[in-house]
């Protein structure tokens, strides 16, 4: 017997199924976004899926990677439709003061990221 994905078996769920599903009772800051071990195993969908429900703009602590300074955090937006405001709506949203990656950036390089 074969074991079907769970992500497109969540897809093919009525929305009271999903709801019953594995990942009920999740709420925002429960999956820590920001650790790579979050996600060795896969990725989170029906952390995700709650997100987008309940909480899509998410703000997100980050956690301490070895080796690195801990990051400020960072929002997490979960709906395409926000997604794809953000990103063509530069004048509103910009990440010229910084942005979210693994480590601090120089500021050498920050200025021609900014560019």
């Amino acid at each position: 017997m074969t074991t079907a994905d769970p992500s497109s078996l969540e897809s093919s769920l009525s929305p009271a199924q999903q709801r019953a599903t594995p990942g009920v009772g999740l709420r925002p800051g429960d999956v820590d976004l920001s650790d790579p071990k979050t996600f060795f195993t896969g990725v989170p969908h029906a952390y995700f899926r709650m997100l987008r429900e309940e909480e899509p703009v998410h703000w997100q602590e980050e956690c301490k990677v070895p080796g690195l300074p801990k990051g400020p955090g960072y929002w997490a937006l979960t709906r395409y439709e926000d997604i794809s405001f953000v990103s063509k709506n530069s004048d509103i949203f910009s990440s010229e003061v910084a942005g979210c990656v693994l480590g601090e950036i120089p500021p050498k390089d920050l200025e021609v990221l900014r560019e």
